[in-house]
């Protein structure tokens, strides 16, 4: 568990302890602020990428359809490249924003 939480005890079920991790504790709603200012940072377009891929893909089918070859290797590639985003994603970069 990584813990963003400075606070005494950790709410989030690992059982860290901020006296453990040598973070000093800081007052509740400084530390509320904090997390609100972690979370207000804007979108994390990493995650916003498949969105453009939905609509992309059936456009690419339709819109190559009188050129078979080429139309099946943009299709495919840009499969390829979606499954290779989402691998980094679930296997490299699984921070939301840190």
């Amino acid at each position: 568990c990584v813990c963003v939480c400075v606070c005494e005890s950790c709410h989030h079920g690992c059982g860290a302890m901020a006296s453990e991790s040598g973070v000093s504790a800081e007052a509740p709603t400084q530390q509320r602020t904090r997390i609100r200012h972690e979370a207000a940072r804007g979108v994390s377009w990493k995650f916003v990428v498949p969105l453009v891929y939905a609509p992309l893909l059936p456009m690419i089918r339709i819109g190559l359809r009188k050129q078979p070859v080429l139309r099946d290797r943009v299709f495919f590639s840009s499969v390829g490249l979606a499954f290779v985003h989402g691998a980094y994603l679930v296997l490299f970069d699984l921070g939301m924003g840190e």
